[in-house]
């Protein structure tokens, strides 16, 4: 039996170039050390927070290891750094088209501002866990 042959497409990053704002700044850093579930332990290098795909190509492209993180509303310690440089996604929070059927958002963006646009147009999104 042949496996399935799948075919991915990209397009170069889009948004300004530039450097993203990267900072070990210890109160910054300090501020992604844990997420929801309150693990202990967390350390990271640095936290750098994006405004483009373009910097966020960038900064992945140019790190070892990272930990990319959202809300850091996860109840598991997903979000927890272990070393790496924190990538914060809060920068790139957009809401880029909204259809009956589907939205557009950035990845930064939180379901609590999803659901408010979706109810200005009454569409709701269904709850998702985080765990």
């Amino acid at each position: 039996m042949a496996l399935p042959r799948h075919v991915v497409r990209t397009r170069a990053p889009q948004g300004p170039g530039g450097s993203a704002r990267c900072t070990t700044d210890p109160e910054v850093v300090a501020s992604f050390l844990q997420d929801a579930a309150h693990t202990p332990g967390g350390r990271a290098s640095g936290v750098c927070l994006p405004a483009s795909e373009r910097q966020l190509a960038d900064v992945v492209a140019g790190a070892p290891a990272l930990l990319c993180v959202g809300a850091q509303s996860s109840l598991t310690g997903g979000a927890t750094p272990c070393g790496a440089r924190v990538v914060s996604t809060a920068n790139l929070a957009s809401i880029d088209s909204v259809q009956c059927d589907r939205a557009v958002v950035g990845p930064g963006l939180v379901l609590r501002d999803l659901t408010a646009a979706l109810a200005d147009r009454n569409l709701w999104y269904p709850p998702v866990p985080t765990y």
